[in-house]
């Protein structure tokens, strides 16, 4: 007997869903504009998980106006960028999840979209776009000198394709979620500095590589 035809494409039924997971601590003038960059992208398989880690601004409250379009975690005590990683992974269904800071938001709705085309090949564990800052006269000295230092590149055509990197940043990128149950998620001794630079070495070591691509703009 035939198949009897259905109202979805190939495409549409076998799009993997993607975990947006967001950590914040007091993010209350960037949460918002970070979220709704999420809702802006076209790919349709997308759920926003945000991890407010004992926020003591006005943060809970904007999270709480998204309601249901959102699953909101709301630490009682601070548990640093590791731990609400793995507070808001552990709540991940998606067999990818985009790691996205809470300053942060993406300006090309086909971010997504293109991201997970990438990362059809399973070598790759991780991808991470180009960030484009605008505001940082903003940022206090150290955080200004983290930023010009992620800008530089020795890349002769930075927006010529995909090229390897040898750690991702965690600010949007994408990754693959067996790679990370591979490497045991987050390492909470490290809080809130270089466990972007820990999780890229130890998918490193399983074999994985990371990559760029800076035609993807957040």
């Amino acid at each position: 007997m035939p198949v009897a035809a259905t109202s979805q494409t190939p495409t549409q039924k076998t799009r993997p869903l993607v975990s947006v997971v967001i950590p914040v601590l007091n993010g209350e003038d960037t949460i918002a504009r970070g979220i709704e960059s999420v809702f802006a992208q076209d790919y349709p398989a997308i759920e926003c998980i945000v991890v407010d880690d004992a926020s003591q601004d006005s943060t809970a409250d904007i999270l709480r106006s998204f309601g249901d379009r959102i699953t909101a975690v709301f630490n009682e005590t601070n548990r640093g960028t590791a731990g609400a990683y793995n507070i808001g992974t552990a709540r991940a269904r998606g067999e990818f999840v985009l790691l996205m800071a809470s300053d942060c938001h993406l300006t090309d709705p086909a971010y997504v979209s293109a991201a997970v085309s990438v990362l059809e090949d399973e070598s790759i564990a991780g991808l991470c776009g180009q960030g484009v800052f605008s505001d940082l006269h903003t940022l206090n000295r150290v955080q200004r000198v983290f930023t010009v230092v992620n800008l530089l590149d020795v890349d002769d055509n930075p927006d010529d394709g995909l090229f390897e990197v040898s750690f991702i940043e965690t600010r949007c990128d994408l990754v693959r979620k067996r790679a990370l149950e591979e490497i045991g998620f987050w390492f909470e001794g490290l809080y809130n500095s270089t466990e972007d630079q820990d999780i890229s070495a130890r998918m490193r070591q399983l074999g994985y590589r990371r990559v760029q691509d800076k035609r993807l703009k957040f």
